[in-house]
């Protein structure tokens, strides 16, 4: 059987209840859909993604290749019990042959999304651009099994937008608590976005490590490059021939086996922090990607809010000790230079103060 090599098409709609769509040209009542299964009586959005089969092949392989979100044959019966996968407009079961041509639509709730920490607090805001204090446990855009719970659409959904959509200027992981920014037109995010392709903002994040750098100061500058593993998609490594990244480093303080570590952005790079971190031998504490255990990265993919009792006791917490806490760029609009700051959160304070860390200046 050949390779899938990614050749698909895709199309992403969405959906409300009580309302008549035409998908694809074909009118769709998707009170036909309620009917189908009874789960679906309380949704109040979907996102229907569309992919166009390019080789004959099997609708699980087909599936778990091409939707970044499903790690498991498991995870795909769910979606297929609930009647949200069609091929060709009729449901289907998990061992179904594809052919060439065939079109799968795939249907996910909002009830489906693993819930988000959705408290945040807005540090500024002005007619251009808005400033977030951003939680753990929360994807700033849509991505993979998150496109309603995400920060953007949260906020989207409060209001924050003046013409329904908002344009993130920067992103953290999900995990990392701390700062993002936002604008409000597509105009005012090209203008910032050059800021902070170049060196015209400054990022400084806060870190909980595993572990003693052997020098207090210093700077990390090596290449990362992206790579797909057979298990986890979307992983980064050291590499000379990736994209230069560099991160200057200061340790604020240090008590037995972990020290807690100020970080400062020249570069922008997929996972920086992180990797740079771990490649020196001292990853943040709770990274499950790049730490010592990279299969609690794959059981949390699968249950986000399972029981973290494994994770905490490798890993010291749930999620990876880094938070944004100040950014600093001269506002394009206003011409005036702004500078935010976001204290460190509960649960990372909580870590320090367990393990008798004494720093209260951590600026």
């Amino acid at each position: 059987m050949p390779d899938l090599q990614h050749l698909v098409f895709y199309k992403i709609n969405f959906l409300q209840i009580s309302t008549l769509q035409s998908l694809h040209g074909r009118w769709w009542d998707l009170r036909y859909i309620f009917k189908r299964s009874s789960f679906l009586h309380t949704m109040k959005q979907v996102r229907e993604m569309t992919y166009v089969v390019i080789f004959d092949t099997c609708l699980s392989l087909f599936l778990l290749k091409e939707c970044l979100f499903l790690h498991s044959v498991d995870m795909l019966n769910k979606f297929i019990s609930q009647d949200l996968v069609f091929c060709n407009d009729s449901v289907v079961n998990s061992d179904c042959d594809l052919v060439a041509g065939d079109v799968i639509r795939f249907l996910t709730p909002q009830e489906l999304e693993p819930p988000v920490q959705e408290k945040y607090d807005i540090l500024y805001e002005d007619e251009f651009l808005f400033v977030v204090n951003k939680p753990a446990q929360l994807p700033v855009h849509p991505v993979g099994k998150y496109y309603f719970n995400t920060l953007t659409k949260i906020l989207e959904r409060d209001g924050f937008s003046n013409q329904g959509k908002l344009f993130p200027i920067h992103r953290i992981d999900k995990e990392t608590s701390g700062i993002v920014l936002f604008a409000k037109t597509n105009e005012v995010a090209k203008k910032l976005q050059l800021l902070f392709s170049g060196e015209g903002v400054e990022k400084i994040y806060l870190g909980i490590i595993m572990g003693v750098l052997p020098q207090l100061e210093g700077v990390f500058s090596w290449s990362l490059r992206q790579i797909d593993t057979d298990l986890i998609r979307n992983t980064v490594i050291v590499a000379k021939d990736g994209k230069l990244a560099k991160t200057t480093y200061r340790v604020l303080e240090f008590v037995e086996e972990f020290s807690l570590i100020r970080l400062k952005l020249s570069t922008g790079r997929k996972h920086q922090i992180r990797v740079h971190l771990a490649t020196a031998g001292t990853p943040l504490v709770g990274d499950k990607q790049y730490g010592s255990y990279p299969d609690l990265f794959l059981k949390v993919s699968d249950n986000p809010f399972g029981n973290y009792a494994e994770i905490e006791k490798k890993l010291f917490m749930s999620r990876q000790a880094l938070h944004c806490a100040e950014i600093s760029f001269l506002h394009p609009f206003i011409s005036k230079k702004m500078t935010f700051r976001s204290k460190l959160p509960a649960d990372m304070l909580s870590f320090l103060n367990s393990k008798g860390f004494k720093k209260q200046v951590l600026f």
